[in-house]
Order: structure tokens, then sequence, then C-alpha cells
């Protein structure tokens, strides 16, 4: 039978105690994970009147998971890639950001910060303007906030 000498079993013990100290830490470092793992779907067709999502009276409310609203395209029904203006609409304060950021999947796609350091419980909508090329097309999107 093998007997560790005391000295090898104190130091796993240590290792078994920072070991579960650093795990902890690393999943704190993981919140941009958990707010973008919690995206919800919402789909928007492209013409020529300005589009919302979820809805032109519907409103999404921020949480404690992100600190900023976030917007990604998952997929279209046209031949076109979604190429819009894109703002946030602050439903409670009554107004919509003055300046838009333009999204075109081309151009890398991947997850755009819209709106930042929003407050959380914040009603809000996302607005859209949309080219030309993209009228008719659906458009399928993931928003986390």
């Amino acid at each position: 039978m093998f007997r560790s000498p005391r000295w090898l079993t104190g130091l796993f013990v240590i290792a078994s105690f920072l070991g579960s100290a650093t795990a902890g830490a690393t999943s704190a470092s993981a919140a941009p994970g958990v707010c973008l793992d919690n995206a919800v779907v919402g789909y928007v067709t492209g013409g020529p009147a300005n589009a919302y999502l979820p809805s032109a009276s519907g409103t999404y409310r921020t949480t404690s998971r992100c600190q900023d609203v976030n917007f990604t395209n998952r997929s279209g029904s046209g031949d076109e890639s979604l190429q819009a203006l894109i703002r946030v609409c602050f439903v409670a304060a009554g107004y919509c950001q003055s300046s838009w950021k333009y999204y075109y999947t081309d151009a890398g796609p991947g997850w755009m910060v819209i709106a930042s350091d929003v407050k959380d419980g914040t009603t809000f909508r996302l607005e859209f303007q949309f080219y030309e090329s993209t009228f008719g097309s659906s458009y399928g999107n993931l928003i986390a906030f």
C-alpha cells in the first residue's frame, strides 16, 4: 500500500482550493457570454418605411445581464445581406438616439453595440432604415440586452 507524505497531501489540498478559487474568477469574467447567450430572436422585413423590433408598439426591457443593447443578424430570406441603419428608441423617455449605427452583414457579420451603458429596466425598441436593395427581404436577428 502506497502512503503519501503529509506534505504531499497538504499540497494537494492547497492546489484543489486554488483551482476552485480560479474557477470562480473565470466565470465572473465571462459576463459578455452570459449577455449574448441570452439573446432574443426578432424578425424584421426591409421596406421603404422604417421598421421596428419587436414591433412599432412592442418593447424590450433591459436586464442586468447586459450593460449594452447588442444586435446581430443571423439569417435572411432574400439574396441581399442585411444592410440597414439601426438605432434604439427609449420608450419611457420618449426619444430615439440621434445617431444611427450602420449594420451590413457583408462587412463582417457579428455583434454590434447599438446603445451602451443602458440602465437596467429601460424599455426600448430598435428602429431600422433599410437600403432599397433589401426591400422585401425578411431577416432573423438576435438582440441581447
